[in-house]
């Protein structure tokens, strides 16, 4: 079950640090395909592909895992390390402002994703490690269940993988739909530093994962269930916070 996790952890943070890439292209003025914000495959669990780096310095989540002001300064210093790392790699990987090659992302950050995890639990002790993990998984919600390590750790037959799919699909479209344009905030990337803006449009990512998050659950088997749960942990309503801008 440990190797299974991680390799699922290592997937979760794999598409939302491709959402990261999506997310920045509308930051300057258009994101990739009309995706809305949030990136691409869906929002998970609404945090609209929330990083580890963003995690770790997210208020609630320093509440959930009862982080020290210790621990809070060195997180937000790694994050800060890390974030710009990472930036420089998305933009090496667009290839001169592109598309970025999606491909070559996973196989790189499915490497960073778990060095980055092992770099934050030698700030963290192992309780708060497992909590932050646990995070990322239910963030990932819908997109989850149709990644390689999910479909092995939960057994998923072929057909229950067929109307994942479908159900996957028919979120993204109505994603797409609801989102169109900036997300109901008008202006575009400037619309999601509005913390009026943002709650709205993480209010309708919420709710709409709630709605195909039901209708998984629908398909899986009461063991699926149950080790679903045991990854996930006690429910966590994740609110995302503005992000700064940047000057550069």
């Amino acid at each position: 079950m440990r190797l299974v996790f991680k390799s699922f952890l290592a997937a979760t943070l794999v598409v939302a640090f491709a959402a990261s890439a999506d997310a920045q292209g509308q930051r300057r003025g258009g994101g990739a395909g009309g995706q809305p914000p949030g990136g691409r495959g869906g929002f998970g669990g609404g945090a609209g592909g929330a990083q580890l780096t963003q995690l770790v310095t997210n208020k609630g989540v320093l509440e959930e895992i009862k982080a020290t002001d210790e621990q809070k300064e060195k997180l937000a210093t790694w994050s800060r390390d890390a974030g710009a790392k990472q930036r420089e790699r998305m933009q090496e990987l667009r290839g001169g402002g592109g598309q970025p090659d999606f491909a070559k992302m996973q196989e790189e950050n499915a490497k960073l994703a778990v060095t980055q995890m092992e770099e934050v639990s030698k700030v963290l002790k192992d309780d708060q490690t497992k909590r932050i993990k646990q995070i990322m998984l239910q963030i990932q919600g819908v997109t989850a269940f149709s990644t390689k390590p999910v479909e092995e750790g939960l057994k998923l037959t072929d057909e229950q993988k067929a109307t994942i799919k479908e159900i996957g699909d028919a979120m993204r479209t109505e994603q797409r739909e609801a989102f169109a344009g900036g997300g109901g905030g008008g202006g575009g990337g400037r619309a999601q530093l509005d913390p009026a803006a943002l709650a709205e449009m993480q209010k309708k990512r919420t709710e709409m994962t709630k709605k195909y998050m039901g209708k998984i659950a629908a398909q899986l088997k009461d063991e699926q269930k149950k080790a679903w749960a045991d990854m996930t942990g006690k429910e966590f309503e994740y609110k995302p916070e503005a992000p700064r801008r940047r000057d550069n």
